[in-house]
């Protein structure tokens, strides 16, 4: 990666952020790499969205969703901080409880997140 990217060797200095889908992806990454990232920067991130879903963008019932933040929970914590925000004008189902629910699964986890909802939409 550092081949191709500028990136600091300390994954403390390293954020990736994203919106929607982006959100998700961004947690994804640094889940998956907590050795090269240690930020997460996530603005309505899309954590209702199935595993299917979010690799093929096909959805097969959004009802069963909440893959990545089922990782989170039965994963050891990992070195990485959170800064996530979903809009209170958002679909309740969908994004705000899945937000939610990561905030929930970090914080019980000891992970240093800050979360906040905003007054707009998506």
């Amino acid at each position: 990666m550092a081949r191709h990217y500028r990136i600091a060797d300390d994954s403390s200095r390293n954020i990736v952020a994203g919106s929607s889908l982006g959100g998700l992806s961004s947690a994804y990454f640094a889940f998956r790499h907590p050795e090269l990232i240690g930020n997460v920067l996530s603005q309505s991130g899309s954590y209702w969205a199935s595993k299917s879903y979010a690799t093929s963008g096909k959805s097969p019932g959004r009802a069963a969703g909440q893959w990545l933040v089922d990782q989170f929970e039965e994963a050891p914590r990992l070195p990485i901080d959170f800064y996530l925000d979903v809009g209170r004008y958002e679909s309740e189902d969908l994004m705000r409880k899945s937000n939610r629910r990561l905030r929930t699964v970090l914080e019980s986890k000891g992970y240093s997140i800050t979360y906040q909802e905003f007054a707009g939409g998506h």
